[in-house]
């Protein structure tokens, strides 16, 4: 290659024009692709159509390539047709993720290669989804398990979906899938309203506190329940107040005893005030008592407020 002179134009390699053989650098299968672009189409994880032939996707302008500032290949299709000639179509679904809606697959794969599977720039699709999603990791440092494990394709299709957000099922029946023991709640005869939807509680990602809830457990409570009165209250029960909170007496979720408590009434109150009570063992008063004060047998409420 004497006779030809190679100058670098960004990441392409073009010739000038002098001294050119024209018959000997005429076509593809003159000169294979490679000569030039051995730097796009080497990778660990090649493109199939890169090792059959760059034809399958590229066609010549009929300009003699290669020429400085002058174009010798176009796409045999737009994009993302190109792409679904071989690939199933990925935007005729309820929600389509927005590149691929724009046709941009090229911002998510490398059509020729990578060193990282599906082609993709990054070593995982959480990696990669983090370039446009900004989660804040570090400022919410507790990580919902499915993302440390799986990644987001876990819940999510990367492509499109029947379903909001691009989650691979409904909701509630996908946060079921891996939190099954919650699924028997759905069963229950009471059931807490917010329950409808997992993340008006919790946050699907990350976040500050435990069990991934959105505030913190009193916080939370409190957006609803800001009738309990513990602000203007002198005493205030301790198991309210405890580091469960709310959660000592009733589900977060469902139940089959009203207000959503975890056991009838009296057998929840027994189950603190009992022989290992600091105070009078209540339970052993009452179920070993033959006469019981009337509003007792009706349940520990009658003259005590559960909460302050």
């Amino acid at each position: 290659v004497s006779s030809y002179t190679f100058i670098q134009f960004g990441n392409g390699i073009f010739g000038s024009d002098i001294s050119v053989d024209e018959e000997r650098y005429a076509s593809p299968k003159d000169r294979e692709c490679s000569f030039c672009h051995n730097d796009i189409i080497k990778h660990e994880f090649p493109h199939a159509p890169v090792l059959d032939d760059c034809q399958t996707c590229h066609q010549t302008t009929g300009n003699k390539h290669p020429r400085a500032k002058l174009k010798g290949f176009i796409l045999v299709e737009k994009m993302p047709d190109l792409c679904y000639v071989c690939h199933e179509v990925q935007n005729d679904k309820n929600h389509v993720h927005s590149p691929v809606n724009s046709g941009d697959c090229n911002s998510c794969h490398d059509p020729h290669g990578s060193k990282y599977q599906y082609y993709s720039p990054k070593p995982s699709p959480t990696e990669l989804c983090k370039e446009c999603h900004d989660l804040e990791f570090d400022e919410k440092p507790i990580i919902h398990a499915a993302i440390e494990l799986d990644g987001c394709n876990t819940c999510h299709d990367s492509h499109q979906s029947d379903h909001e957000a691009l989650l691979t099922e409904e909701k509630l029946d996908l946060c079921m899938t891996c939190h099954d023991n919650i699924s028997t709640d759905k069963k229950a005869k009471y059931q807490h309203v917010p329950f409808d939807d997992c993340n008006n509680c919790h946050n699907s990602h990350n976040t500050k506190y435990e069990h991934l809830l959105t505030a913190s457990k009193e916080e939370l409570c409190f957006t609803c329940h800001d009738d309990i009165g513990l602000k203007d209250s002198k005493y205030i029960h301790p198991v309210v107040d405890d580091e469960k909170g709310c959660a000592n007496c009733h589900s977060p979720h469902a139940s089959d005893f009203e207000k959503i408590l975890k056991e009838d009434q009296s057998e929840l109150c027994f189950s603190c005030h009992n022989e290992n009570s600091q105070s009078t063992n209540i339970e052993k008063k009452v179920k070993g008592s033959k006469y019981i004060h009337a509003p007792v047998e009706s349940g520990c409420n009658e003259c005590h407020d559960p909460h302050a």
